[in-house]
């Protein structure tokens, strides 16, 4: 009896099943629709199921069934899962899906209630035991997704972390490129600028000097042609003056001779006395020795041989000149350059030539002065006899002498002067150097000017190494050492017609010779000095001090601070 029943319950289990599965075919609906509002879907339809996707309101999915209690299986994008009605809109055809399947429940309720009660009895405990390893499973799952998903999380952070690390040091690379680069471009910038002003600078220093020497070109020019047409007129005035004189000096003469013819025979004894005292001084013919020497040391050139004679030109150690006369006394008359004057012997190399003109002098002045004894002797016994006799021809002669003189003196003065001026402005003009060379070993230009006389007893020079600039002030006089030391320090105080006053500080060793003060000369030092001649320059030793008021050459400054450059 009980065979027949427990099969009868497996049967109508099938029964059940077979219809069951038959109602769930008939729900694959695949209808349109979409979500109303935000939310989740789910693997499953229990409670506890996890979420595989989200979505929005008014995305579209597609209905695969119906399950009852307002749950639906559906299709979203590539995600198969399970939402409630409340998620969807609900359309006609689901609404006929859903009263569909109430009216099939009903059916079937009957049907299969019967028959299950006792297959859910036998089955609740399998049932429960798998749905416990479905949870356990999904709970599985759950973790290894979980993990899955913050490794992946993890390792996009990392990736991310290290690429944005890359794109730092790829930037700051590039930055560092960039900076690099543009140092570099403003280097070549400034150093383009730097040469680009050098060489405008250099330009500008080269025009200028070219500017200043066409300017004492022209002027040496301009001066050289104003000499010529004074010279010119000069002689031509002294060529009147001297037939003017002629003309005087034959009037004079057709006098005398007039008287003459009165007093022959006396006159001609006064002739005869005059030729004796007037006699031409062939020694002093004999002294025109055109020797050729050397100076020995600096000095001067003066005028005439007296003491207090005018200087007419400077000179140098080791420059030629020519001897034209020795005078006695040891003075010499000297050819040098295109001056003639008189020098003493000390100035000069004494060679063998000069040592016999010097002897044939001496023994000719003894000779001399014997004979004019005599002759002095002679004159003297007819002297008284003669002098009342001669009286007339001498106030003609002495009128004739005194008018000439006149003339010849100022002729002299003028030449003399002009000669002064000539000289002066080739002094100023010209550019005269002691050194003026390239150190190839540091490859710096040096310049030594020639040192200038500006006072009686004060010389100055100038002198540059690279671009450094001194001066050198000499005066031959004790006022101690030019010391450097702060508490006894030398200097010159140069005061400027325009009432500027220049101070320059001794900047070299301790000189205690002849007082020489070397300072540094400064650009605004050297602007100050060239625009103003020189009034007076005070000297301070470590002993003594002096202010020189008498300056000859008052122009050095603003004249020489250009041959320096």
């Amino acid at each position: 009896m009980y065979k027949y029943l427990t099969l009868l319950l497996i049967l109508s289990f099938y029964q059940v099943r077979s219809q069951s599965d038959y109602i769930q075919q008939n729900t694959e609906l695949n209808i349109q629709t979409k979500f109303r509002q935000y939310g989740g879907l789910f693997e499953t339809s229990s409670r506890n199921s996890p979420m595989t996707a989200q979505f929005n309101k008014g995305q579209k999915c597609l209905v695969k069934s119906y399950l009852g209690n307002n749950k639906f299986k559906i299709e979203y994008k590539r995600w198969v899962g399970y939402v409630t009605s409340e998620y969807l809109v609900i359309n006609d055809e689901l609404e006929d899906v859903i009263k569909n399947y109430k009216e099939n429940k009903d059916y079937n309720e009957d049907y299969v209630n019967n028959g299950i009660v006792e297959e859910t009895k036998i089955s609740i405990e399998s049932r429960a035991k798998a749905d416990e390893e479905i949870s356990r499973r999904e709970a599985v799952e759950a973790k290894a997704k979980a993990d899955e998903e913050e490794r992946i999380r993890v390792a996009n952070e990392a990736k991310a972390k290290a690429d944005e690390e890359e794109r730092i040091r790829v930037a700051n690379e590039a930055k560092v490129k960039a900076d690099e680069q543009e140092r570099i471009r403003l280097a070549i910038e400034a150093k383009a600028k730097a040469d680009e002003e050098e060489r405008t600078r250099l330009a500008t220093e080269a025009k200028a000097k070219a500017d200043n020497e066409e300017r004492i070109r022209l002027a040496v020019q301009a001066k050289a042609k104003a000499d010529e047409e004074d010279r010119i007129r000069v002689a031509t005035e002294a060529k009147a003056r001297a037939d003017e004189e002629e003309r005087k000096r034959l009037d004079l003469e057709a006098k005398a001779i007039a008287v003459q013819t009165e007093k022959r025979q006396p006159v001609d004894k006064i002739n005869k006395q005059s030729n004796k005292i007037h006699r031409p001084d062939f020694s002093k013919k004999n002294t025109e020795l055109n020797i050729q020497t050397k100076f020995n040391q600096y000095g001067d050139l003066y005028e005439t041989s007296s003491r207090n004679s005018l200087e007419k030109a400077q000179f140098n150690k080791g420059q030629k000149c020519l001897v034209k006369s020795y005078l006695g006394n040891n003075k010499f008359k000297i050819e040098y350059k295109k001056w003639v004057g008189y020098v003493t012997s000390e100035y000069l190399v004494i060679n063998e030539e000069l040592e016999e003109a010097v002897k044939k002098y001496e023994e000719y002045s003894a000779i001399e002065i014997e004979k004019q004894d005599v002759e002095l002797t002679q004159e003297e016994l007819n002297i008284d006899e003669t002098q009342k006799k001669n009286e007339d021809v001498e106030l003609l002669g002495m009128e004739l002498k005194h008018e000439v003189n006149v003339d010849k003196v100022e002729t002299d003065d003028t030449m003399d002067q002009e000669s002064r001026d000539i000289e002066r402005n080739e002094l100023r003009f010209t550019c005269n150097y002691q050194m003026n060379e390239i150190d190839t070993f540091y490859n710096e230009k040096i310049i030594k000017t020639e040192n200038y006389k500006v006072s009686d007893h004060m010389k100055i020079e100038l002198y540059r190494i690279g671009n450094k600039k001194h001066v050198f002030i000499n005066f031959d006089s004790k006022l101690g050492c030019a010391s450097y030391f702060t508490h006894n320090r030398s200097y010159a105080k140069i005061k400027l017609e325009n009432n500027t006053v220049v101070t320059i500080y001794h900047s070299w060793n301790v000189d205690c010779a002849n007082f020489s003060l070397k300072g540094i000369l400064t650009n605004s030092s050297i602007s100050k000095l060239k625009a103003s001649p020189i009034k007076s320059i005070k000297l301070q030793g470590t002993k003594d001090f002096i202010e020189i008021k008498n300056v000859k050459y008052k122009e050095f400054f603003m004249d020489k601070l250009g041959c320096l450059d």
